[in-house]
C-alpha cells in the first residue's frame, strides 16, 4: 500500500466527510461535528500555526461551552503543530493514553478470513439492543445505547452494531462505520468477555465487519488500535499509519470544578 497516498485520503476525509447524526461547521482551519444526539462533540481536524494555537484552543472552548456541549479534540501524530497534544492539556483537557491507526485493504483481509468459526450478527432493530448493551457494559462499562439507536432509526446504512455468539451466547461486540463518499470503514469498540478470548471470536467480528464493508464499497479497513487488539490485527495484515491521542474537554459542571459560585 502507498501509505503516503493514504494518509492524504485520510485527512481529506476528515477535513470533507461527516457521518450521519453530525453538523459539520467549520472556523478557520478546524472542522468541528456538532452531535445531533447528545451533548458530546467533536473536533475532526485543525492545523494552526504554534502562535495561533492559544486564540484557536481558547475559541473552541468558548464556543463549545456556549452549546453546553463536552468535546473532543481528535489529534493525530501527524497534526501540526507537532506540540497540540501538550498545549490541549495544558488548558485543562483530559487526554487518553495513544491508540495506533492501524489500515489494511478490504480485500486483503477477507482473504485470510473464510475460516471464521463463530456466528456473528448485525444488529438491525434499534429496540433490540440489550444483547449488546450486556455484553459491551461487561467490557467497556455501563452505556444507554441512545446514540446508536438513533443512528439506527434515522441512517440504518451508515452504522453497524454486531453481537458475536458462542453455542448462542453472546460473547463479543462490536460496532462499524459506512460512508457512501468515504474508501474507508472503521472498526470500533471491538471486544469479548474474558472467558472467551483467544479463541478467534475477535477475528470473526472483524470477518463479518470486512463482509459488510465490501458490501458498502469501502477499500480499506481502519482501527483506532489498542494494543489487545493490534497483534490480531497485525496478523490479518493491518499496518500503521498513524497514532491518536483523544483530547477530551468537560465543562466545569462535570469535571466537579467550584469556579461557578
Amino acid at each position: 500500500m502507498n501509505f503516503a497516498s493514504i494518509l492524504e485520503l485520510f485527512d481529506e476525509e476528515r477535513r470533507c466527510l461527516v457521518d450521519p447524526g453530525w453538523v459539520r461547521e467549520t472556523s478557520g482551519s478546524v472542522v468541528r461535528h456538532v452531535s445531533r444526539y447528545s451533548t458530546e462533540s467533536l473536533i475532526a481536524f485543525s492545523a494552526h500555526r504554534p502562535e495561533d494555537l492559544s486564540r484557536a484552543i481558547s475559541g473552541e472552548i468558548e464556543y463549545f461551552r456556549s452549546l453546553g456541549h463536552d468535546f473532543e479534540w481528535k489529534t493525530y501524530a501527524h497534526d501540526r503543530p507537532k506540540e497540540l497534544v501538550e498545549r490541549l492539556r495544558e488548558s485543562g483537557f483530559s487526554v487518553g493514553p495513544p491508540e495506533v491507526v492501524v489500515v489494511a485493504g478490504v480485500s486483503d483481509v477477507l482473504a485470510q478470513l473464510s475460516d471464521c468459526r463463530f456466528e456473528v450478527s448485525r444488529l438491525t432493530d434499534p429496540d433490540r439492543l440489550d444483547e449488546f448493551l450486556v455484553v459491551s457494559s461487561q467490557i467497556w462499562g455501563a452505556e444507554t445505547g441512545s446514540r446508536m439507536a438513533e443512528a439506527m432509526r434515522d441512517s440504518p446504512d451508515s452504522i453497524g452494531v454486531y453481537v458475536a455468539y458462542c453455542d448462542g451466547v453472546p460473547v463479543g461486540c462490536s460496532r462499524s462505520n459506512f460512508h457512501a463518499e468515504s474508501v474507508f470503514s472503521g472498526l470500533w469498540g471491538g471486544g469479548v468477555l474474558p472467558a472467551y478470548r483467544r479463541r478467534g471470536v475477535y477475528r470473526s467480528m472483524v470477518g463479518k465487519r470486512a463482509r459488510d464493508a465490501e458490501a458498502h464499497g469501502a477499500t480499506f479497513l481502519r482501527v483506532d488500535a489498542l494494543p489487545t487488539s493490534r497483534p490480531i490485527l497485525e496478523k490479518l495484515g493491518f499496518q500503521r499509519l498513524s497514532e491518536t491521542r483523544p483530547c477530551v474537554w468537560c465543562s466545569a459542571k462535570d469535571r466537579g470544578s467550584s469556579e461557578e459560585e
